[in-house]
């Protein structure tokens, strides 16, 4: 077995011993905390495959995470952080909003303008810490961050001012054209077409990352960026496209949410979405093919933690403690460190006997 594959292998490991402990952790205080522990930990772990409801709960809070997880792969695969991707998510759903409401299209055409429109909007975001970074070296993560800030002060300022709807009864804005919205593909769900979206979000993520010279690019700049400089590669331009492709999917995704989920603009902040997506992407390992799993599992936890929080007396903040737990052994570089390079060492061995041998 090579070394490569070896690592692969236990990151895969250590993810999982992850996920283990945290559940571990998990029915520990479920039984510190609930009246009917049995009971509760039935309902956490079953609850969310009771119904074909509550299953298709579970793909709905993925979609939008797939969008911008896909987008968290190919941003920090330069090695730059960029906190952006709620910013641009957000604003991807107002302005695919305004392209919905605000102008008619034959069906089938119109959302395809309305994602194409949030999408481009947020790839404009996503621009700008790259282009402080590129100019004048500010910190991207600082910039990113505070991004998210402006963007949704700005679409409350707009939504209040051009886009609500008087007649609502609550900020919202004006009702999307049926012709705009995303169609339900799965009776008794919400389940919608952004999801056909999404996992074609995914396969461009991974070929584009893994099967083209651009995606190398982006990966060898993240690797060791003297080196891409070395090589001749313009770091500039691969680090600008890659923040704007990021952003492109991740306000592509807030364009799907709103017309897949919403027949309004009605976000008075922005979604967890993009800060979930920093999180599957950590728990995928920046690998577009493992963030269907990631993102899945994390919706998984969450509904069992809604269903439990109405079913028993354990409150839904308990999936707060699997998540940071999950995260902090993941993200643990010693984590399992000595069991990993025990491994390398023993298959580097089996290699060079191998090669002395012949």
């Amino acid at each position: 077995m090579s070394v490569k594959r070896i690592e692969k292998i236990m990151d895969i490991a250590k993810t999982l011993v992850a996920v283990l402990i945290s559940f571990a952790i998990t029915i520990l205080l479920i039984c510190l905390v609930s009246s009917t522990p049995g009971e509760t930990i039935r309902d956490f772990f079953l609850g969310p495959f009771d119904t074909v409801r509550r299953m298709g709960n579970i793909i709905e809070m993925a979609i939008p995470i797939l969008f911008t997880s896909c987008a968290i792969c190919i941003m920090y695969s330069t090695g730059h952080i960029n906190m952006g991707t709620s910013g641009c998510f957000y604003i991807g759903g107002l302005s695919g909003s305004a392209i919905a409401f605000g102008f008619q299209s034959i069906s089938g055409l119109h959302p395809v303008l309305c994602l194409i429109f949030g999408g481009l909007i947020g790839a404009l975001t996503a621009a700008i810490p790259a282009v402080l970074r590129i100019k004048w070296d500010i910190n991207e993560i600082v910039s990113s961050l505070m991004i998210n800030y402006i963007v949704q002060y700005l679409g409350a300022y707009l939504l209040r001012n051009f886009m609500l709807d008087p007649t609502a009864g609550f900020n919202a804005s004006i009702a999307y054209e049926e012709t705009a919205k995303l169609p339900t593909i799965i009776s008794g769900t919400r389940i919608h077409f952004g999801l056909i979206i999404a996992i074609a979000v995914v396969v461009f993520s991974y070929v584009f990352l893994k099967k083209t010279k651009w995606g190398y690019q982006i990966r060898m700049m993240g690797y060791n960026d003297r080196f891409a400089v070395y090589s001749g590669m313009g770091v500039t331009g691969i680090l600008l496209s890659s923040q704007m492709i990021g952003g492109f999917l991740a306000g592509m995704g807030g364009a799907t949410e709103v017309l897949g989920m919403y027949n309004r603009f009605e976000w008075a902040a922005a979604p967890t979405a993009g800060f979930d997506g920093i999180m599957v992407a950590a728990i995928a390992h920046r690998n577009p093919v493992m963030v269907p799993i990631a993102a899945l599992f994390l919706a998984y936890i969450r509904v069992g933690a809604d269903v439990i929080s109405r079913t028993s007396d354990v409150p839904a903040e308990i999936v707060s403690i699997i998540q940071g737990v999950i995260i902090m052994l993941v993200g643990a570089q010693m984590f399992l460190s000595k069991l990993r390079h025990r491994e390398i060492v023993k298959a580097s061995a089996r290699e060079l006997a191998k090669e002395e041998s012949k």
